[in-house]
């Protein structure tokens, strides 16, 4: 790649990749790699969006009220059939 062997040990610009740089060891190209200092962007750090908040379970109207009825329901068969069971 025509380096001197007497040139430090830097990050260059890759010969292969104009985006990229590549580590000169000094004696010859490593694999190591990277973007290029002017091409990587700092973006200011920012808290990531609140989470939505979760939905509450709605109780349905309709559900309780067949819930309630049923165990009414099975509240009367079961006094009915004590009072059955008591009168044989």
């Amino acid at each position: 790649m025509g380096e001197s062997a007497d040139a430090g040990a830097e990050w260059r610009p890759d010969p292969q990749n104009p985006r990229m740089q590549r580590w000169w060891d000094g004696v010859a190209w490593t694999n190591k790699t990277r973007y290029e200092a002017a091409q990587l962007r700092a973006e200011p750090l920012t808290a990531p969006p609140p989470a939505p908040p979760k939905e509450r379970s709605r109780v349905r109207p309709d559900v309780v009220r067949k819930v309630l009825l049923t165990a009414a329901f099975l509240v009367v068969v079961a006094v009915l059939l004590v009072l059955f069971v008591m009168h044989t």
